[in-house]
């Protein structure tokens, strides 16, 4: 079940948020403020496709016998979200808002996606695990002043089908196995509603056989009450959750695979290791190989917990519990992976290592890490945008590729 949020803010002029908020809207409607005007529903404002990237030169080292690669990450929105769903007032929650898709225009994401693609091409993963995939859908004008009477539904820009796209250009063929959604929140500064939908995504690619899918939100979310804030305002669940997949092919992987993702809770520790805990108990619970592909919001080497990150108890509790190794760990090749805080400042460099593939197998079969690889944390990896105005990070997460043999 997921939630909407519905935020306004009442304190910026109409003609400031045309100006600010102006891509995507309805047509014809009984309740537009310039019935003069016909509003139509259009792409975001930025190139809606990019030329295949030149080679980089991403390469994991792989043996003949490697027979199944993972490629992880984390695709981010563009804006933080997390931000606005800790604001503590009314002004702040209108501060957030009104940059919020301007935030998301400016990293644009058919362009980063160029630079991922770039990397799976190189890569050659046959499962690729994504967490932020969003769907970004508005509706202009707010319907905030008629109760809501509908959910935004013009469709700016969808993360999944902009990179396969983008993997199409480089001839490569994945088809969407998982597709699980979490949070959906909407929210409004009274001129557009902005409505952000959230999935975790397995791609597989064509020529795998993929079956068994086994998917859950978590039981214990984060929450904000939204109401102590501002009278009418709804509690917020940010739904979180786990996916997974079996995945094989005839003749290079005749061992079938539960491939697993998930995205850890980010603001509450406690909530984040219930989750894992949860998250450990379905793995224990299958008799499978198992390969977590994840943002586990939880570096294993931090032992003093500055926020938002805990010491290491996701992490421990998915490695230990459930007696998973680590790829990163066993090819001796960890590397922090988050975040590149500010997409178009070549200077970042990720602090924190929360983006892992672990691993474990059934007791019959044997897996063994053929090589790894950190992608998307050299500046020149960075992608220039549309206009060619500045450099962007592919994302504020680094990508992972790992090779295994399973037997």
């Amino acid at each position: 079940m997921t939630f909407k949020l519905k935020i306004f803010s009442v304190l910026i002029s109409f003609t400031m948020i045309q100006s600010i908020f102006y891509s995507c809207s309805n047509e014809d409607s009984e309740n537009d403020i310039d019935n003069s005007v016909v509003y139509q529903c259009q792409a975001m404002p930025v190139v809606q496709s990019a030329a295949p990237l030149a080679s980089y030169g991403y390469s994991l080292n792989y043996s003949a016998a490697s027979n199944l690669k993972v490629y992880n990450r984390n695709l981010y929105l563009g804006a933080d979200v997390q931000n606005l769903l800790m604001a503590s007032d009314l002004t702040q929650i209108i501060t957030l808002v009104d940059s919020l898709y301007t935030d998301i225009i400016n990293n644009e994401f058919v362009t980063r996606a160029a630079g991922i693609a770039r990397e799976i091409s190189e890569l050659q993963p046959d499962v690729i695990v994504l967490q932020e995939a969003e769907l970004i859908r508005t509706e202009q004008p707010s319907d905030f002043l008629t109760n809501y009477s509908s959910d935004a539904t013009c469709e700016e820009i969808d993360f999944i089908t902009t990179l396969t796209d983008a993997l199409s250009a480089h001839s490569l063929t994945y088809h969407i196995a998982v597709k699980k959604e979490n949070a959906d929140i909407e929210i409004t500064d009274m001129g557009k509603d902005i409505r952000i939908t959230d999935y975790d995504v397995i791609l597989v690619k064509d020529g795998f056989n993929y079956y068994g899918e086994i998917s859950s939100d978590f039981t214990d979310q984060f929450s904000v009450d939204f109401g102590a804030l501002y009278t009418g305002f709804p509690v917020v669940n940010v739904t979180r959750s786990y996916s997974s997949i079996m995945v094989e092919k005839p003749g290079v992987l005749d061992v079938p695979v539960r491939i697993v993702n998930t995205h850890l809770e980010m603001a509450d520790s406690v909530i984040r290791q219930n989750q894992a805990a949860e998250l450990a108990g379905f793995i224990n619970s299958r008799n499978e190989n198992i390969i977590l592909a994840a943002d586990l919001n939880s570096d294993p080497l931090i032992t003093i917990p500055p926020y938002p990150y805990d010491i290491s108890f996701a992490y421990q509790t998915l490695a230990v519990d459930s007696s998973l190794f680590d790829a990163f760990t066993v090819s001796s090749n960890e590397q922090n992976t988050c975040c590149l805080d500010i997409l178009t400042d070549a200077a970042e460099i990720p602090e924190v290592r929360i983006d892992h593939i672990l691993y474990k197998t059934n007791g019959s079969n044997t897996i063994s890490v053929e090589g790894t690889m950190v992608t998307g944390i050299d500046p020149l990896e960075m992608i220039s945008s549309s206009d060619n105005s500045y450099l962007l990070w592919p994302s504020d997460h680094a990508g992972l590729a790992a090779g295994f043999i399973i037997q």
